[in-house]
């Protein structure tokens, strides 16, 4: 397996956010985390990305115990988050952003040229605005940005959360097809989402996030069948 997490605890400020939280991502798979408002999804993922240090338990990656090493080793290990709410510097421009992504390879200027050129075939709209700063971009044009930040890293695996968030619907099913298009490829991609019937139909397997604990888990169509998630996240 890619990523393993076992026994994962994590306390803010004193509160109980995750609890016993066992999951995995293997190799080549799409693994969607679906939850309520408030159920701990981002601080999972933000606990995974080295952000958020964990009260208790193992977090493995390719073999690996990341738990408690800086973000930007585990980044340079090849686990990269994509943030909810995007988080690009504003006054910099599209192409300064994207350098940013790749920071670790800042003396390798043919593997950063490599990687702008990847984003770019995925996203041309970035290479028409690569010097325009990225505060005048569109919401769907900085979601973009931001993914496009992520793999100037050369990630393993990609980690989105909220991909969807205040996104037209179109500008979600580009976005989709190209999470899918990078699976395709071999990345393996961890997704918070809360469209949850899209992110089911694309996920391979799925895990249920509910106050703190993982509640259900299963395939991605199974859990989109499934009564209790209709009801309590697809308002069926």
């Amino acid at each position: 397996m890619l990523l393993s997490i076992s026994s994962l605890d994590v306390d803010i400020k004193g509160l109980n956010i995750l609890r016993g939280i066992d999951m995995v991502v293997n190799e080549g798979e799409i693994v969607v985390v679906v939850g309520s408002n408030g159920a701990g999804k981002s601080t999972l993922m933000r606990t995974i990305s080295g952000l958020i240090r964990p009260l208790s338990g193992v977090i493995e990656f390719e073999g690996r115990q990341i738990q408690g090493v800086p973000p930007y080793e585990i980044t340079k290990r090849g686990v990269c988050l994509v943030p909810e709410g995007r988080m690009l510097f504003h006054d910099m421009t599209v192409g300064e952003n994207l350098q940013l992504g790749a920071y670790h390879y800042r003396k390798d200027g043919a593997r950063l040229q490599k990687n702008m050129d990847y984003v770019f075939g995925l996203f041309p709209v970035l290479d028409k605005y690569r010097d325009r700063k990225s505060s005048t971009l569109s919401g769907g044009e900085q979601q973009m940005l931001s993914i496009g930040r992520g793999l100037m890293s050369g990630p393993k695996i990609l980690m989105l959360d909220e991909l969807s968030l205040g996104l037209a619907k179109n500008i979600i099913d580009m976005l989709l097809r190209i999470v899918k298009q990078l699976n395709s490829g071999g990345m393996s991609i961890l997704m918070v989402e809360q469209n949850v019937r899209q992110a089911l139909r694309i996920a391979d397997r799925a895990y249920v996030l509910d106050n703190g604990r993982i509640t259900l888990e299963g395939k991605g169509d199974e859990l989109l069948g499934n009564e209790h998630v209709q009801k309590a996240y697809m308002g069926l």
